[in-house]
């Protein structure tokens, strides 16, 4: 007996040791909130991450829930409600608490994904019989409750644009990607003439790659030849920038009078280094009077931030974001808003309550455009698109549309 109760003090220490040890995977980064207001989420790993069986595969019809199976929730919502970034997701719950509060007899549950369970949090709300699903903010949490929801069979809604490709039968990606800006800003170069455009990357994150390729499978598509390079953030900064600035200008400076575009990614202190060391090197002489000025191409995540209204080293920089309406203050929190009156507009046409509401996401893809702060919006396929991306340009530390002419709906 004593050897019982031995073995059974070890295993609960060890228990209580494992679930004291925090987690090593947390949100490496929070953008401003004048465009992407998150970078990553990193999840708890998903134990089953293989990819599912032709027959295993949902066609776009169905729902996932078995009839037999008996719905308890209407709709939950898995967001990071405590932890390091638990008022992010406070913020959001928030949006879609007003949105909601319309509804009658719709019964709402609200998990806790504390940024890095996102798992635990999905099974969770598959017990308590959850009809449809709403999370996955950053890009990893996105893919990490997209999958889950894929596994559990439960419908769901992902407040994020950044899709793997993978094909799922019942998940819905609802917002503009990185790609879908970066056709706009393509195609606004190529109009200008611009064929030759470089991404120049002065930072080592992962969003940052993630806009460099974005952009270059972007202008690609489109018929431009882009280019990257990397700027180390260091005292060689200047000396890279130097040798970079002489391969685009070439031995004979003079004769160069071609239409270019500098996508410059990083911060905006480092932005403003690799310009100054970039006129420094002669990337902003016109050889002849008729030569047009190279484009410089800034990120949305600069516009509001206090530090762009104290330069003007940026005026003039464009970049692709969507127009929005009313008194959010960025276009994440119309983007979202505006997916929960989808959900919302859904939800009271076919009146879906308890069980019916297993049948949301027909709902949502049977719908015409609705109207909304971020444009008019639908389902198509997998992805909400009709989102008003337009080009802006920043004038005197503010974000400005250039014109009417320059705004693209976003559209498959």
């Amino acid at each position: 007996m004593r050897l019982i109760h031995c073995l059974v003090l070890v295993f609960v220490f060890f228990s209580v040791e494992a679930l004291a040890k925090p987690s090593e995977s947390i949100l490496s980064k929070i953008l401003r909130s004048s465009e992407e207001d998150l970078e990553e989420i990193p999840p708890t790993p998903i134990e089953d991450d293989t990819e599912p069986n032709e027959a295993e595969v949902p066609n776009g019809d169905e729902t996932y829930i078995e009839d037999t199976e008996v719905v308890k929730a209407d709709l939950c919502l898995l967001l990071p409600l405590s932890g390091q970034y638990g008022h992010i997701g406070q913020s959001v719950r928030s949006i879609f608490d007003r949105a909601f509060s319309v509804l009658e007899g719709v019964k709402v549950e609200v998990f806790d994904t504390k940024g890095v369970q996102v798992q635990q949090a999905v099974q969770s709300a598959s017990q308590a019989g959850c009809a449809f699903l709403i999370g996955g903010l950053g890009d990893k949490e996105a893919l990490a409750v997209a999958n889950a929801a894929d596994q559990a069979r439960i419908p769901a809604l992902i407040l994020s644009g950044e899709s793997d490709g993978r094909v799922r039968g019942a998940v819905i990606w609802g917002r503009a990607s990185r790609y879908d800006k970066a056709l706009v800003l393509a195609q606004y170069l190529l109009e200008k003439g611009v064929t030759n455009a470089w991404t120049v990357s002065a930072c080592s994150t992962n969003l940052c790659m993630a806009e460099a390729k974005a952009f270059t499978n972007a202008f690609l598509k489109l018929g431009g030849q882009p280019k990257m390079v990397d700027i180390d953030e260091d005292s060689e900064m200047q000396n890279e920038v130097s040798q970079f600035a002489k391969s685009v200008i070439g031995p004979t400076p003079e004769k160069a009078c071609s239409s270019r575009a500098f996508v410059i990614l990083g911060s905006i202190q480092n932005a403003r280094r690799v310009l100054g060391f970039m006129e420094f090197g002669g990337l902003f002489a016109l050889p002849k009077p008729s030569c047009k000025p190279p484009i410089v191409v800034a990120q949305a995540s600069w516009a509001g931030q206090p530090e762009l209204g104290r330069t003007t080293a940026l005026d003039g920089a464009v970049y692709s974001a969507i127009k929005f309406q009313g008194v959010h203050q960025s276009s994440l929190q119309a983007e979202l808003a505006d997916l929960a009156d989808l959900l919302v507009a859904a939800i009271q046409k076919d009146n879906l309550r308890d069980e019916n509401m297993r049948y949301l996401i027909q709902t949502l893809r049977g719908m015409e455009p609705v109207p909304g702060r971020s444009g008019m919006l639908r389902i198509e396929g997998d992805k909400v698109t009709g989102q008003n991306l337009e080009i802006f340009e920043i004038q005197r530390g503010v974000g400005r549309p250039i014109s009417a002419e320059a705004e693209w709906t976003n559209s498959d």
